[in-house]
């Protein structure tokens, strides 16, 4: 099974505060509707170690072309998931659908031949694969996370390297900011702020979940250059 129940959440009844919102150069949400019955969200988010996945899966990909994949949505609250019922009979049934999980990536329509294939190659490395068969060709933007990969620990002098602070914003948001290389990423909630915090700390009496590093390291990966 690809996808399935975790947190004790039903499919697209996650609450945004225990995900990741992906911010990274190419990461562009789709607002396909602005009625607030419709469940649209205000940016792409995800299970926080299907986001571990997806940035290092960008990065690796930026670091090879120079460019960016275009990725506009990740997780689909109930209502979205009968929003695009409605649309389109062949969409997943409300509640079955992968993106209800958070563990599902659509890229955007201007995804590239070269990308696409790209994807294909390299995106089981990360845990990324297409849904396959006749709906599959249909849906040709659509990945599945299956819960593989394993983030490579870094090296010490890359942790020190990676140091950061949390700072409020004039906007009224929070911050994630490295001291090193100067990217900053939006905090998207208290309780990420906490996370953030704790690991900063680096007590070894905290013994963090590995969920909690995940969505810790989700934002450490936003911010590498």
């Amino acid at each position: 099974m690809v996808n399935g129940p975790w947190g004790g959440y039903s499919n697209g009844r996650i609450p945004t505060e225990v995900l990741t919102r992906i911010q990274y150069q190419g990461v562009n949400y789709w607002v396909w509707s602005t009625n607030p019955a419709d469940g649209a969200l205000d940016g792409v988010y995800l299970e926080p170690s299907c986001a571990v996945a997806l940035l290092a899966m960008l990065k690796l990909y930026h670091d090879q072309t120079g460019d960016y994949l275009p990725v506009n949505e990740g997780y689909r609250t109930y209502d979205g998931q009968v929003y695009w019922k409605k649309q389109d009979s062949r969409n997943a049934t409300p509640g079955q659908s992968n993106h209800g999980w958070a563990k599902a990536v659509d890229m955007g329509d201007t995804l590239t031949l070269a990308q696409y294939n790209w994807i294909h190659a390299n995106g089981p490395a990360f845990g990324f694969t297409p849904l396959g068969g006749a709906f599959g060709q249909y849906d040709y933007i659509h990945y599945d996370y299956s819960g593989t990969y394993n983030p490579p620990t870094p090296p010490a002098e890359e942790e020190e390297d990676m140091s950061y602070s949390i700072v409020p914003s004039s906007d009224g948001n929070i911050y994630v900011c490295s001291l090193v290389t100067g990217i900053n990423a939006r905090v998207g909630s208290p309780y990420h702020v906490g996370l953030l915090q704790r690991y900063k700390k680096n007590n070894s009496n905290d013994n963090m979940l590995a969920a909690e590093i995940s969505i810790v390291q989700g934002y450490l990966t936003a911010i590498r250059p």
